[in-house]
């Protein structure tokens, strides 16, 4: 693959040291840069994610997905992806094609990746605090009365009964089967058998969904697990004998 370089590579503000801007603007001999990089043709973040990263040119070899994932946790209205990487390319040298596009930079993959998972890190916050995430949840307890009794309902028939609900109602799922989880556990006794949450609900739950349903329920869930299991095992028979031969 050969690099791609252009002679009219912008450079970005955070590039240039201080003594060299005031150089630069007290001699007024080559500031065609600030013209390149003007407010009125640059009405996105990208200068603000370089500066804020302090990414420059450099000899590390950074697949373009790592700084888009980058880019996409600390922009609070990221770029389409195709306006992401024709605006960095305007600043970095690029090499490659389609998923195995790389940037030039001066920071590692390792290090680029750590910075990412950090803005995750402090973004995401367990479901249980969150207040509005309690109000849809009470919304779809208060809905089908679904309260704390003397009844065991595995986790998974739960969820079927939240899903209908968000579908019926057009609201959007907010939570994940595991976000799910965490909220079943604030309102209902719980234990867990054969790796299945399973709750202690009030028997008028058998209103919103009857027992032949929980039973279709039941066994569909145990068909899914054998067919995965065959996979599995039919997977490592398979990964012997392509060893043996």
């Amino acid at each position: 693959m050969s690099l791609r370089k252009s002679p009219s590579k912008l450079t970005a503000p955070n590039s240039r040291s201080t003594e060299e801007l005031l150089k630069d603007l007290e001699s007024e001999e080559d500031v065609s840069w600030l013209d390149d990089i003007s407010e009125d043709d640059y009405k996105n973040d990208i200068i603000s994610f370089i500066s804020a990263y302090n990414l420059q040119q450099g000899p590390h070899k950074i697949n373009k997905t790592v700084l888009k994932y980058l880019y996409q946790q600390w922009s609070s209205k990221p770029l389409a992806l195709g306006s992401f990487y024709n605006e960095m390319a305007k600043f970095f040298e690029t090499q490659g094609n389609g998923d195995k596009s790389y940037y030039f930079v001066n920071h590692d993959a390792i290090t680029l990746s750590k910075r990412a998972y950090e803005l995750v890190k402090k973004r995401t916050r367990k479901p249980t605090s969150s207040p509005k995430i309690k109000q849809h949840f009470d919304a779809f307890l208060n809905k089908h009365n679904i309260k704390a009794g003397n009844v065991w309902i595995k986790s998974y028939v739960l969820y079927y009964i939240y899903d209908k609900w968000t579908y019926t109602n057009r609201k959007s799922k907010p939570l994940g089967y595991k976000s799910f989880l965490a909220m079943c556990t604030l309102y209902f006794p719980k234990r867990r058998t054969a790796g299945v949450h399973i709750f202690r609900v009030d028997p008028s739950i058998y209103k919103v969904v009857s027992k032949r349903k929980i039973k279709h329920l039941e066994e569909a869930k145990e068909n899914y697990v054998k067919r995965r299991r065959k996979v599995k095992k039919e997977g490592k028979k398979a990964d012997v004998e392509t060893s043996q031969s």
